[in-house]
């Protein structure tokens, strides 16, 4: 039994599934691993949106990574000493 001809929107949704599916395998370690893979690759960051937010026209002009804070000013580590 031959199999139908899919529309242009079943072929799109078929395809989007297919992207999800896939990236739904990435597992990165941490935010670290992703900011690694992300930095300077305004292709790829591109990509990944694209697909989780559905817009195939969408164009990044820059990508910029979240910078880390190893240590706040002011900022204590553990509980706090007063009662």
């Amino acid at each position: 039994m031959a199999m139908p001809m899919e529309t242009p929107e079943q072929k799109k949704a078929r395809q989007h599934q297919e992207d999800l599916q896939r990236l739904q395998k990435f597992r990165p370690i941490d935010d670290t691993f992703m900011r690694g893979l992300l930095k300077d690759d305004i292709p790829l960051a591109e990509m990944i949106l694209r697909i989780i937010i559905e817009k195939p026209d969408l164009i990044l002009t820059s990508c910029e990574t979240q910078a880390d804070m190893k240590r706040v000013t002011g900022a204590r580590s553990g509980a706090s000493t007063k009662r």
